[in-house]
Formats: C-alpha cells, sequence, structure tokens
C-alpha cells in the first residue's frame, strides 16, 4: 500500500491520515480497516510506503480495515516501488542506501535495468510485493539477472523473485557471486544456463551466500548444473528443492576447493555424466543432513582428496512431487520428505518437511487451503461457508474442472491464474454460475457450456485446439470481455438450441470466429474478430463489432493488455462491463498515483460511480478536492483510482467514466484511459496519447526510440535514457583499456563513453591489461585469460604439456597415467607414453627389438613376430632334417622351428637325409649323394689324421669314398715356414688288397715360395684303387733335410698339423665299373647276378648305371636277355666264356 503525493503536497508531521476502503464493487467482501506504520517524512517527493495487506480468501469473511498513517521523522530505512517511483530495477538500486528496501510490484521485469543488476556493495532488501508466482525477472537469454562482485554481505537480501532465461557464457546463469555472501531467500530460479559453470548460481573467490528457501531448476550448465562453487567459497543451503537440473559434471551442485552445506532440502532427478546429483573435486568437503538426495551417496562423485560428510538423516525416497513435469513441486500424499527435516524448514501443519514447499494439509473446517480446485469444488461445507465463491490463487493448474450449481469461480487474473487442463472447464447442467479472472490454454475445449446459463467474463482463451468455448443444446451463457487468440479450431461455436450472448470480446488470429450450427436468439455485438480466416459463420457481425488490430502489449508472452493505441479501447459496451469483478484476491488498498496531478488537472476517478471531466481544486495530505457539475468538493475515497491524462495507462482502471474496453481486460485495472487530442501530423498516435512533436510523422507515442538525440516515442526518455531505444550496444566497464570488461558492469550506450567502452566481457583483472579472456594462458601462476583455470589447469596454456608417469626414468611413461604440467615432476617426466614395462629402462618403444623372449619395443610382438627384430639368422627349410636346407626356402628366425632348422640352404634332395653336400657318394647309383653335380663319375679322397710315423716321415691315412680309378694327378699345398727346405719330398705309399701292392710313385717337380712348398702333377699311375668304401691308403712324407736341425722335430709335428687341415684332397677321379656280371658287387658272377640283369630287362628291378655297366657283359649299352643268360653261362662254364669276366 502507499500513498503518493507531489512537491505541491504539504504534509504534516504525526498527521493521521483515516483510509476508508469502499467496498469492492461484485466482490463478496465487507469495509475493510487496516492499522498503518510509521513512515519516513524526510522525503519530499514520490510515495509514502505503507505495509500492504494481501488476505488469503476464505479466511475471513467480512472484516472491518482501519488505517491509520503517522507521518514521522523516523530514520528507519526508506521504500522504493518499482514501477511506481522508479522505472527499472537498477534506477531503484541506484537510488537506495543502506538499509533500504526496495519493492517490486507484480509484473514481467526485462531489458535494460531489469538485468546485469549490481547491488554495488549496499546491504539493501530487493523484494517481490507479492512473492516469486507473479514478480518474474525475464533475461532474455541475454545476461544474468544479479552480479554480486562489491563484497555485499548476508544484509544484502533478493527475496521472492523468480529468475528466468538468464544466459551468460562463463558462470552463474542467473546469479554470480565473487567475493560476496549475499542472501537469497524465496526465490524461484529456472530455465536458466550457463556455458562454463553454475546454470543458476555460481559462487568463487571465498563467497559465503545464504540460498535458503528456493526452488531451483531446470538449469543447465557444463559444471554444476544448478549451483557451482569454488575457490574457499562455503555457500549454505537450505530448505531448497533443486530438481530437473544437468551439467555434465554434478547436475545439482558441483564444488571444486570448497565447502558447501546443505540442509533440509530435496535433490532429485538431476543429471550429470558424474555425479548425478553433486560432485565434488579438488579437496572439497560437503556437510550435508536432513536432506532428500536421489541415489544417495552414490549419488555423489568426491575426487582429488574431497570428503563427504553425510549425516544420518538424509533420505533416498521419492518426493512425491505434485506435478514435477509441470513444475510443481510441492510435496504429495505419502512422501518421506514431510515431518523429516529440522526446525528450520518449511511448516504447514506444526511439522517440518524437507524443501522449498511444505505439503498442504487438510481439515474438516471451513477456511482451509485445497491443494486443488477441483478439491474446493467438491469442499462443500468450503462452498457454503463462503457464499458459493471459490477463489484461486495465482499459479498453473492442471486438472479438468466441472463447475457446480451457483459456483463463482474466481481466479487472480489472465495472467496470474492459468488452467492447463486437457478437457479445460465443464460446466453441464447448472443454472448459473461465474467464471472470471483466468488464462485457459492448450485444451481441446476451454470451456464446454452444456444445458447451463454460466457467465463467463474476463479470462484469456489461447493454443486450444478445437474450441474457446463450446455452446450445446439449452444453453444461455453471458460470454462478455473476452481474449480469445491462436484457436486452432474456431472461437465460439453456438449449437442447435444454444442462445448465448456475446458482447465485449476480442477473437484474433484464428481459423474461425463465431460459428453458429444452430440455435436462435443469441446475441453478437461490441466485439473484434482480427485476423480471423471466417469471422462469422451461421451468423452474422453485430452492429457494434470492429475487426482492428487489438495490438496486445506482447501476446507471445501471453501479455493480452491492450496497448495504448488499440482500437479495442472504449469501444466496448458499457451495460456489459465488469468492474472489477475479478480482483477479490488483490485487496490491496490504493489511493493511486497522484504525483503527475496538479490543481486544474482535468482527471477521471471511480470508486463505484463514475466522475467525468472533474477538475482538481486542491488537496491535502489525505483529500483531494474535486470540482464538476454535480458537486464543489469530492473526497478520493479510498480504494478508489485517480487517473488523468499523464497517468501510465496501466494503472487505471475501468470503466473510466464510462470508457469500456473490449477484451479480457475491459473491465480490469489495466484498461486504458486517455483524452482524445488532435493528430496534426498524421501518424495516427495522438488518438490514444498526447504526440510530443505532432509537426513530425516519425515522432509520436509507439514509435521505435532510436539512437538519434529525439525523444521518438514520446515516453519523456532520449536515446540512452530510455529502456525502449534500439541500437543501443552494451559496453563493459574497462578500465585498463584492454577491450574487455568486468562481467555485469554494463551500461548501453549509442557509442562507447570512457569507462565504459568494451563490447566483451569476462575480463578478471581490470587492472591488468594483460590479463583477458584473448591473452593466451601461459605459466606464470596467472588466470591469464580469465577462465578460471590457471596455467597448466587450462587446456589453452601452450607452454604446458601432458606428461606420463615414467618410473623407470627411460623417456616413455605409462598410458593414461598422465598429467598436463607446466615442467615434468616426477615421476611424471615423459613427453612420450607407450611403455609395456616402466619397471624396466630396457624396455620402451625406442628400444630395439632382439631375441630375448621380451617385447623390447612394447608393439605387443615379441622377437621374430616383430619385422623390427635383429640378431635373427637365416634358418632354411630342412625337412629330411640332415642340417641342409633348400636354397631359396628360408625364414629369418631367432631359433630354429621345424621344417627350418638348417642355417645352410644347399641341399639337393630335401627329401633324402642321405644327400646333402659333403655325403659319401655311393659309386654308379644314379643319386648324386654330395650334391655337386655328379654321381659316379667323382670319387673324393679325404686326408686325415695325419701324424709323424717316426724319423722324418709324416704318415697320412687317405679314405676313399669308393672304389675309385685315380686316373689324373692330384696337388696340394702346405705351409712349411718353420725351416728352410733344401732336398726333396718323396712319398712312398702301398694299398693292398689281398695280395695286389701297388706302389706309389712320386715325382720331385717342387718349388719354394715365401716358404710355401707346393708339390703338383703327382701321378700314381692309373692304379685302380679297388676296394669298399671307408678303405684307407696311406701317403708318407719325408722330410729329408731341415735348417736347423733341432727345428726338424717341430717342423714334422707342424707338417702333420698342416695336413691334417686338407680336407678333401684336390683332383680328379673316375668311378671304374667294368662289365664283369658282377652286378651285385660281391666279386663273382653268379644266377643271383643274372636275375638281377633278367629282372631290369622285364622293368621289374631298376638297377643303378653302375650295376647296369657290370650287367652289360656284351659291351651295347643295354641291359637285355642275352646278357642275363650270358652270365648264367659264364657262371655254369659255358657257352660263351670269351665274354665272361
Amino acid at each position: 500500500m502507499k500513498l503518493c503525493f507531489c512537491p505541491r503536497q504539504t504534509v504534516s508531521e504525526q498527521a493521521p491520515i483515516m483510509i476508508d476502503a469502499s467496498p469492492l464493487v461484485g466482490s463478496r467482501f465487507g469495509s475493510l480497516r487496516l492499522i498503518g506504520s510509521q513512515v519516513n517524512a524526510s522525503r519530499k517527493t514520490g510515495c509514502i510506503p505503507v505495509a500492504a495487506v494481501r488476505l488469503r480468501p476464505g479466511v475471513i469473511p467480512a472484516l472491518t480495515l482501519v488505517m491509520v498513517l503517522f507521518l514521522s521523522t523516523a530514520a528507519a530505512g526508506e521504500i522504493l516501488h518499482v514501477p511506481d517511483n522508479f522505472p527499472t530495477i537498477q534506477s531503484a538500486l541506484d537510488a537506495a542506501t543502506d538499509g533500504d528496501t526496495v519493492i517490486l510490484s507484480d509484473g514481467l521485469y526485462s531489458g535494460i535495468g531489469n538485468k546485469n543488476l549490481s547491488f554495488q556493495g549496499k546491504a539493501i532488501l530487493l523484494r517481490s510485493q507479492n512473492g516469486p508466482i507473479t514478480c518474474v525477472i525475464d533475461c532474455e537469454n541475454d545476461g544474468r539477472a544479479f552480479l554480486f562482485n562489491k563484497g555485499e554481505s548476508a544484509a544484502s537480501v533478493v527475496d521472492g523473485l523468480t529468475i528466468t532465461r538468464g544466459s551468460i557464457f562463463g558462470g552463474g546463469g542467473a546469479i554470480y557471486c565473487y567475493r560476496s555472501s549475499p542472501t537469497i531467500s524465496n526465490c524461484v530460479i529456472t530455465g536458466n544456463s550457463s556455458s562454463g559453470f553454475g546454470g543458476a548460481i555460481a559462487c568463487a573467490y571465498s563467497s559465503f551466500p545464504s540460498i535458503h528457501n528456493c526452488e531451483i531448476s531446470g538449469n543447465s550448465s557444463s559444471l554444476g548444473g544448478a549451483i557451482y562453487c569454488s575457490a574457499s567459497s562455503s555457500p549454505h543451503i537450505s530448505g531448497s528443492t533443486i530438481s530437473d537440473n544437468s551439467a555434465d559434471s554434478g547436475g545439482a551442485i558441483y564444488s571444486r576447493t570448497a565447502a558447501p552445506s546443505i540442509t533440509n532440502s530435496i535433490l532429485w532427478n538431476n543429471s550429470a555424466a558424474a555425479g548425478s546429483e553433486i560432485a565434488l573435486a579438488v579437496d572439497s568437503t560437503l556437510d550435508v543432513d536432513f536432506c532428500d538426495v536421489e541415489g544417495g551417496e552414490a549419488a555423489v562423485s568426491a575426487e582429488d582428496g574431497s570428503s563427504l560428510i553425510w549425516g544420518a538423516n538424509n533420505i533416498d525416497s521419492d518426493p512425491v512431487f505434485v506435478d514435477a513435469r509441470q513444475g510443481n513441486y510441492r510435496l504429495g500424499y505419502g512422501s518421506e520428505c514431510i515431518n523429516s527435516g529440522t526446525t528450520n524448514g518449511s511448516v504447514a501443519d506444526g511439522f517440518t518437511d524437507m524443501g522449498v514447499y511444505p505439503a498442504v494439509t487438510a481439515d474438516d473446517e471451513p477456511g482451509q487451503n485445497h491443494a486443488t480446485i477441483g478439491a474446493a469444488l467438491a469442499d462443500l461445507a468450503f462452498i457454503d461457508a463462503w457464499g458459493g465463491s471459490v477463489v484461486v490463487f495465482p499459479g498453473r493448474y492442471f486438472e479438468d474442472i466441472s463447475i457446480r450449481e451457483g459456483i463463482d469461480l474466481i481466479g487472480a487474473g489472465p495472467h496470474q491464474s492459468i488452467i492447463e487442463a486437457p478437457k479445460g472447464i465443464s460446466c453441464i447442467g447448472i443454472g448459473s454460475a461465474h467464471i472470471s479472472g483466468f488464462m485457459i490454454r492448450d485444451a481441446i475445449d476451454g470451456i464446454t457450456i452444456d444445458a447451463s446459463s454460466p457467465v463467463i467474463s474476463n479470462n484469456v482463451f489461447t493454443g486450444c485446439v478445437n474450441s474457446a468455448l463450446t455452446c450445446k443444446a439449452s444453453s444461455s451463457p453471458t460470454i462478455r470481455n473476452n481474449t480469445i487468440d491462436k484457436i486452432a479450431g474456431g472461437g465460439i461455436i453456438i449449437g442447435p438450441g444454444a442462445s448465448p450472448v456475446m458482447v465485449n470480446n476480442i477473437i484474433s488470429n484464428t481459423v474461425r470466429g463465431i460459428t453458429a450450427t444452430g440455435g436462435d436468439g443469441f446475441r453478437i455485438d461490441y466485439n473484434n474478430l482480427y485476423n480471423v480466416s471466417e469471422p462469422y459463420s451461421g451468423c452474422s457481425a453485430g452492429p457494434h463489432d470492429i475487426a482492428a488490430d487489438p495490438m496486445f502489449i506482447d501476446s507471445a508472452a501471453n501479455d493480452y493488455r491492450l496497448n495504448k493505441c488499440s482500437f479495442a479501447i472504449d469501444a466496448g459496451d458499457a451495460v456489459e462491463a465488469l468492474t472489477m469483478d475479478y480482483l477479490a484476491l488483490s485487496l490491496e488498498i490504493y489511493v493511486n498515483e497522484v504525483t503527475n496531478i496538479s490543481t486544474g488537472d482535468i482527471i477521471w476517478i471511480t470508486d463505484g460511480v463514475n466522475i467525468e471531466n472533474a477538475t482538481v481544486a486542491g488537496f491535502d495530505a489525505d483529500l483531494i478536492y474535486i470540482e464538476n457539475g454535480f458537486e464543489n468538493s469530492y473526497r478520493a475515497a479510498d480504494g478508489a483510482y485517480v487517473a488523468s491524462r499523464f497517468s501510465i495507462y496501466s494503472t487505471e482502471p475501468a470503466p473510466d467514466g464510462g470508457r469500456v474496453n473490449m477484451g479480457a481486460y475491459g473491465g480490469a485495472p489495466e484498461a486504458a484511459t486517455s483524452e482524445s487530442v488532435t493528430d496534426d501530423d498524421g501518424d495516427a498516435c495522438s488518438e490514444c496519447e498526447s504526440d510530443c512533436d505532432d509537426a513530425n510523422g516519425q515522432v509520436y507515442p509507439g514509435a521505435q526510440e532510436t539512437c538519434n538525440s529525439i525523444d521518438d516515442d514520446c515516453d519523456g526518455l532520449v536515446d540512452l535514457n530510455d529502456p525502449d531505444c534500439t541500437g543501443l550496444i552494451y559496453y563493459y566497464n574497462d578500465s585498463d583499456q584492454d577491450g574487455y570488461g568486468v562481467d555485469g558492469d554494463t551500461r548501453q550506450r549509442c557509442a562507447p563513453e570512457s569507462p565504459y567502452t568494451a563490447t566483451s566481457a569476462g575480463d578478471c583483472d581490470d587492472a591488468n591489461e594483460n590479463i583477458n579472456p584473448g591473452i593466451q594462458e601461459i605459466c606464470n601462476g596467472i588466470d591469464d585469460d580469465c577462465d578460471m583455470l590457471v596455467d597448466a589447469e587450462d587446456p589453452d596454456t601452450i607452454e604446458a604439456g601432458t606428461y606420463y608417469r615414467d618410473d623407470d626414468d627411460d623417456g616413455y611413461g605409462v598410458d593414461g597415467d598422465m598429467q598436463r604440467l607446466c615442467a615434468p615432476q616426477a615421476p611424471y617426466t615423459a613427453l612420450e607414453a607407450g611403455d609395456c614395462d616402466d619397471e624396466n629402462i630396457q624396455i620402451n618403444p625406442g628400444s630395439q627389438e632382439i631375441c630375448n623372449g621380451a617385447d623390447d619395443d612394447c608393439d605387443s610382438r615379441i622377437d621374430d613376430d616383430d619385422d623390427n627384430c635383429i640378431g635373427l639368422s637365416s634358418y632354411y627349410k630342412d625337412e629330411d632334417e640332415d642340417g641342409h636346407g633348400v636354397e631359396g626356402e628360408l625364414q629369418q628366425r631367432c631359433d630354429p622351428e621345424y621344417p627350418y632348422t638348417a642355417l645352410v640352404g644347399d641341399d639337393c634332395d630335401d627329401t633324402a637325409s642321405t644327400v646333402y653336400p659333403g655325403a659319401l657318394e655311393t659309386a654308379c647309383d644314379g643319386i648324386d649323394q654330395d650334391c655337386d653335380g655328379s654321381d659316379s663319375c667323382s670319387c673324393r679322397i679325404i686326408a686325415e689324421n695325419a701324424a709323424v710315423s717316426g724319423g722324418n716321415l709324416v704318415r697320412v691315412p687317405v679314405r676313399l669314398e669308393t672304389a675309385c680309378n685315380i686316373v689324373d694327378a692330384f696337388s696340394f699345398d702346405f705351409d712349411y715356414s718353420e725351416c728352410h727346405l733344401l732336398g726333396y719330398l718323396s712319398f712312398t705309399g702301398n694299398y693292398t688288397r689281398g695280395d695286389l701292392t701297388a706302389n706309389w710313385d712320386y715325382i720331385d717337380a717342387w718349388e719354394v715360395s715365401a716358404g710355401v712348398v707346393r708339390v703338383a702333377g703327382l701321378t700314381l699311375n692309373d692304379i685302380i684303387l679297388e676296394g669298399e668304401r671307408g678303405v684307407l691308403v696311406e701317403l708318407e712324407f719325408e722330410l729329408l733335410q731341415c735348417t736347423p736341425d733341432d727345428t726338424c722335430s717341430n717342423a714334422l709335428t707342424n707338417l702333420a698339423s698342416d695336413i691334417n687341415g686338407w680336407g678333401v684332397v684336390p683332383g680328379t677321379f673316375e668311378c671304374d665299373c667294368p662289365s664283369d656280371g658282377d652286378v651285385n658287387g660281391d666279386g663273382q658272377a653268379t644266377p643271383g647276378d643274372a636275375l638281377l640283369a633278367f629282372q631290369h630287362y622285364l622293368g621289374t628291378v631298376q638297377l643303378t648305371p653302375c650295376e647296369a655297366e657290370h650287367a652289360d657283359v656284351d659291351g651295347d649299352a643295354l641291359v637285355s636277355l642275352s646278357d642275363s643268360l650270358c652270365i648264367f653261362q659264364c657262371y655254369m662254364g659255358n657257352p660263351c666264356p670269351e665274354l665272361c669276366p
């Protein structure tokens, strides 16, 4: 309540003011008496604040209210009203001093001066007049509501507001506390967001705010969907409900190096990848007790040295919200949160409940509160006690409603009491009822009237599917002063047998306006049907109907009040107009704005009777004297509304001297009155308000204010001083002139004005031009780029790197175990990862893979499985395992693995283990056992085991591979440098088989060069060395003379050693396979040899080439039947003795 006066008023101290309230027209409440309190008379202009009384309907059926105001010089803090005294919230905060109270009237606050607000360090109470439901700060997704960064204390209080659509880059979508500790109480903080931290509230750097009795819902951020705290901050959260918030970490609360505490609160249905409800990081401590936390302790993510103090009184139980999907977080029946809180929580029934909203209890006494409209309509005792009226508080209601006979269902106004029920309201078979003061939206049919005659007035219908109102048979309702907008089907449908009265309504932006499919006797008049495809179907327009833009203030935001230029103003039917009949809820008593009224002004006044074109004769502290044609003086009764042509239209009531408007606000305090004036410049706006420059068609009320030094919209405010001005730019305080300003410290300007020159915010040290969001973060212990991350904590730091844990100091660390650091800190010293054995310095990705059974280079491949392995050997394929593999078929391996086991690849037949280089050749068998490319035609003599045999002789045993005929010379060299050779070498030897003795000849052809004796041309005179494989023949070498003599014995020993090193004696030999019939090699021709020859002839036996030569006794190079017979005859001694051997 307030009493306003202007500088011409005379206000005497201690003068009592008696305000007698007349009954509100259309209400059922008696006279009011209210006792006021002291006010500060030091104020020379403005309004004297009086304690406002808001009575809950149904508490006292009739009461008397007397107000006595004592004007005093008491030094109590002043009360500042917005918008009555100050146009914006910030302007009131700027004017306030410590101890003052700023009160916000019901309404939606947005735009410049109503967001990004600052207390400037003052101890101010900022509160709503009637609570958060009807007082909303809309940040318009461009900024936040409050920035506390001037050291505010608990005496800086925000109370009873709804804060929504805050959106900020950084932290604190709705409220940001920086080294400040304000009190936030009784608020609804919903639908806000931040890109970094704290979707609703952020607290940083030793901030200790108190957050009490708040609903925090539907907010989002990266860290802390609802609340973020860091850097030694300790917010205390009590009696609050935190629900349906979301974040990457800490769905409800995120804490980093902070110590928040929570009591008596509900944390439910929040979501995050880490810590669905709460996330604690880096040495944080959380103390939580008497709370309902979804998921219990498991919903808390605690790491990096953080600790959780979990009280014994916490619960994890569904709070049973009435309807969380629709934002109704009251506790429903059966909730374990009821009576489970501490003594400082929310109390509705003598006990304490958790969360912001107490559970509503029921009893049988008249005057009780009801949780739903349906419950109130069903309570016969309640309805009877109050004479048939059900008054609905502001809020959103989601239940289908059926009206009973004789009921007056009265809402708090279309912008406050909102019904969002699928089937809307039904009136079936009732004679009388009254439905007024609601917004009915998104229903199938807004109100269905069947065989009923209710009065439907001062409602807004929007978003309905079929119709706003449907009148069925035998219905005769009165439908007046309603606004119907954006209905998918039709506005009003009149069915057969219906006869409604439809006056003073606005129907806009629909397909069909009024559709009559039957009915008779209905009345249509004084309606405005605008932008309707089929305005009238089955009926005709009324004589006073119009089709003009109603010019709603903001229909997109559900503000259906009329713009001051609307053609619907003063276009209604006064006979049908209501007079404030839905204001029974608002029992504040007003003596309305008289600050703009001067003696001689023409005014309109109403207090149940209308006085038009009266003149102000004068006034004192409690009386306004009015002259008109009926009486010389008139006292403005308490509760009356006084208005002049200069008054703000939204504060002026209807009918305003006989002027009645169309639409839901036609009989409401928001209807407009304005004196008619001429329109000299043809801008069509002087009819609704005085044109401040009627010579300029671009200047008129309603024009867009721009940056041009002209008051374009005639509101007395020019350019940036006008909140409606476009083209303004937000400039931030940039003291260090680095292009970045301080968050929240902004001014809108047409051009920069020092120090407000920066168009970007976020500077965390505005005294240092090298610290701002555009600076590159470096390793210097300072938050250079103002993202609250210092040095290596910041991923943008160019000097920081990722260091991996490297316990063995081999330069390679362990995958996944790393830290981002400005410099290495043991054990995090490695710049590369991938070490698969961090306890062995020899094993890492930089090591060479070798044959040792370990994965040296950490590529998951060991030894020869790794293409990079060194030290491998070539193993040839050796399937016959004779130590000789196949040339070209090899593998590089650390160890042999069958069949790759041979170190040489010279085997000519890998299927026979007796065939390989160095194998003993079997004479004339057709097989090249030693892989030298020939069979029997090449035999070898191998010298071995040479030894001194006595005297000057060296005896050399020679092993024959097979019976061979030595047909050529062979030679050998040996080093004989120990003494000088004067004589010659002689060679003697013999080979004895049976009685055959073969002597060796020698030659004395020799030469000496560099101590090397070379003997060549040793000839054995075609001695046939007949014998079996492996027989020995001995060669003796005689040293005839040696100088000096005493070294000869040593020379002999060395000679023996040298000979042992010869290995295979070089030379050329031939196999001798005579045609002697001895096929089997037993030394004689026998019948067995004849049989072998015959079988070879038949093809049943395959002889070797040498065996075949023995069998070919006739020398024709063929083994024939005659050869077989000849061998047999030879054995018998007949008939071919000439061929027998």
